[in-house]
Protein backbone atom coordinates (compact mmCIF):
# COMPACT_ATOMS: atom_id res chain seq x y z
CA UNK A 1 0.00 0.00 0.00
CA UNK A 2 1.27 3.17 -1.03
CA UNK A 3 1.22 6.53 0.75
CA UNK A 4 1.90 8.70 -2.31
CA UNK A 5 -0.41 11.97 -2.37
CA UNK A 6 -2.53 12.00 -5.61
CA UNK A 7 -0.91 14.13 -8.77
CA UNK A 8 -2.20 18.02 -7.84
CA UNK A 9 -2.81 19.11 -11.31
CA UNK A 10 -0.85 21.98 -12.97
CA UNK A 11 -1.87 23.96 -15.99
CA UNK A 12 -0.64 22.43 -18.97
CA UNK A 13 -2.01 24.44 -21.49
CA UNK A 14 -3.97 28.12 -22.10
CA UNK A 15 -5.93 28.77 -25.18
CA UNK A 16 -7.98 31.85 -26.30
CA UNK A 17 -10.95 32.07 -28.74
CA UNK A 18 -11.94 35.13 -30.04
CA UNK A 19 -15.82 35.57 -28.69
CA UNK A 20 -17.10 39.06 -29.73
CA UNK A 21 -15.32 40.23 -32.79
CA UNK A 22 -16.55 43.61 -32.60
CA UNK A 23 -15.27 44.27 -29.21
CA UNK A 24 -12.00 42.15 -29.52
CA UNK A 25 -13.19 39.95 -26.28
CA UNK A 26 -11.08 36.76 -26.27
CA UNK A 27 -11.77 34.08 -23.86
CA UNK A 28 -8.76 31.93 -22.44
CA UNK A 29 -9.37 28.85 -20.99
CA UNK A 30 -6.88 27.62 -18.74
CA UNK A 31 -6.67 23.42 -18.88
CA UNK A 32 -5.48 21.63 -16.11
CA UNK A 33 -4.45 18.18 -15.87
CA UNK A 34 -5.05 15.74 -13.50
CA UNK A 35 -8.07 17.58 -13.51
CA UNK A 36 -9.15 17.47 -9.89
CA UNK A 37 -11.81 15.80 -8.06
CA UNK A 38 -15.87 17.12 -8.46
CA UNK A 39 -15.70 18.46 -5.05
CA UNK A 40 -12.17 20.41 -5.16
CA UNK A 41 -12.93 22.39 -8.49
CA UNK A 42 -14.97 25.15 -7.22
CA UNK A 43 -11.92 25.78 -5.05
CA UNK A 44 -9.28 26.27 -8.22
CA UNK A 45 -11.53 28.35 -9.93
CA UNK A 46 -11.84 30.55 -6.75
CA UNK A 47 -8.05 30.85 -7.04
CA UNK A 48 -7.97 32.28 -10.33
CA UNK A 49 -11.37 34.16 -9.53
CA UNK A 50 -9.21 35.94 -6.42
CA UNK A 51 -7.49 38.03 -9.27
CA UNK A 52 -9.92 37.78 -12.47
CA UNK A 53 -13.26 37.41 -13.54
CA UNK A 54 -13.80 33.97 -14.36
CA UNK A 55 -16.80 33.07 -16.95
CA UNK A 56 -16.95 29.55 -15.56
CA UNK A 57 -15.08 26.09 -15.51
CA UNK A 58 -15.63 22.39 -17.02
CA UNK A 59 -14.65 19.41 -16.63
CA UNK A 60 -13.03 17.75 -13.05
CA UNK A 61 -13.87 14.36 -11.41
CA UNK A 62 -13.46 11.10 -13.18
CA UNK A 63 -15.66 11.80 -15.68
CA UNK A 64 -13.92 14.12 -17.04
CA UNK A 65 -11.66 12.52 -19.61
CA UNK A 66 -8.31 13.88 -18.33
CA UNK A 67 -9.48 17.45 -18.61
CA UNK A 68 -10.28 20.09 -16.69
CA UNK A 69 -10.62 24.55 -17.58
CA UNK A 70 -11.57 27.58 -16.33
CA UNK A 71 -12.79 30.06 -18.91
CA UNK A 72 -12.00 33.88 -18.59
CA UNK A 73 -12.76 36.84 -20.63
CA UNK A 74 -10.02 39.20 -22.10
CA UNK A 75 -9.76 42.29 -23.84
CA UNK A 76 -7.22 41.37 -26.64
CA UNK A 77 -5.28 44.22 -25.38
CA UNK A 78 -5.40 43.04 -21.55
CA UNK A 79 -4.47 39.33 -22.85
CA UNK A 80 -0.91 39.57 -22.15
CA UNK A 81 -1.62 40.68 -17.85
CA UNK A 82 -4.93 38.50 -17.72
CA UNK A 83 -3.32 35.53 -18.98
CA UNK A 84 -0.02 35.95 -16.31
CA UNK A 85 -2.78 36.98 -13.69
CA UNK A 86 -4.25 33.15 -14.24
CA UNK A 87 -0.94 31.22 -14.46
CA UNK A 88 0.13 32.88 -11.55
CA UNK A 89 -2.92 32.32 -9.27
CA UNK A 90 -2.91 28.15 -10.62
CA UNK A 91 0.59 28.26 -9.74
CA UNK A 92 -0.07 29.57 -6.55
CA UNK A 93 -2.76 27.48 -6.05
CA UNK A 94 -1.16 24.44 -6.82
CA UNK A 95 1.96 25.36 -4.10
CA UNK A 96 -0.55 26.39 -1.28
CA UNK A 97 -3.04 23.49 -1.61
CA UNK A 98 -1.95 21.30 0.99
CA UNK A 99 -1.94 24.35 3.56
CA UNK A 100 -5.23 26.25 2.12
CA UNK A 101 -7.68 23.84 0.98
CA UNK A 102 -8.85 22.10 4.09
CA UNK A 103 -9.90 26.11 6.09
CA UNK A 104 -11.03 27.10 2.85
CA UNK A 105 -13.78 24.18 2.39
CA UNK A 106 -14.37 24.52 6.38
CA UNK A 107 -14.83 28.25 5.80
CA UNK A 108 -17.03 27.30 2.44
CA UNK A 109 -19.18 25.06 4.55
CA UNK A 110 -19.96 27.72 7.49
CA UNK A 111 -20.88 30.04 5.21
CA UNK A 112 -23.13 27.85 3.32
CA UNK A 113 -24.70 26.74 6.62
CA UNK A 114 -25.61 30.11 7.58
CA UNK A 115 -26.91 30.48 4.11
CA UNK A 116 -29.17 27.75 5.09
CA UNK A 117 -30.22 28.86 8.29
CA UNK A 118 -31.19 32.38 7.12
CA UNK A 119 -32.82 31.00 4.50
CA UNK A 120 -34.90 28.87 6.65
CA UNK A 121 -35.87 31.16 9.45
CA UNK A 122 -36.98 34.02 6.65
CA UNK A 123 -39.19 31.02 5.32
CA UNK A 124 -40.36 30.34 8.58
CA UNK A 125 -40.99 33.80 8.69
CA UNK A 126 -42.96 34.53 6.02
CA UNK A 127 -45.25 31.30 6.73
CA UNK A 128 -46.10 32.69 10.20
CA UNK A 129 -46.89 36.29 8.13
CA UNK A 130 -49.42 34.03 6.02
CA UNK A 131 -50.77 32.10 8.92
CA UNK A 132 -51.34 35.34 10.51
CA UNK A 133 -53.42 36.97 7.26
CA UNK A 134 -55.12 33.63 6.86
CA UNK A 135 -56.34 33.76 10.78
CA UNK A 136 -57.60 37.33 10.60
Amino acid sequence: MSNAQPELPRLVKMTAHLMQSDRGVLQIQAELEPPPPSEECWWWAAQVSRRVRIVGYSGGGSGSAGRFAISVDAPRDQLETIARHVRDALVEATASFAERYQADETERAERAAAYQLGRSQQTEADQALLDRVMSE
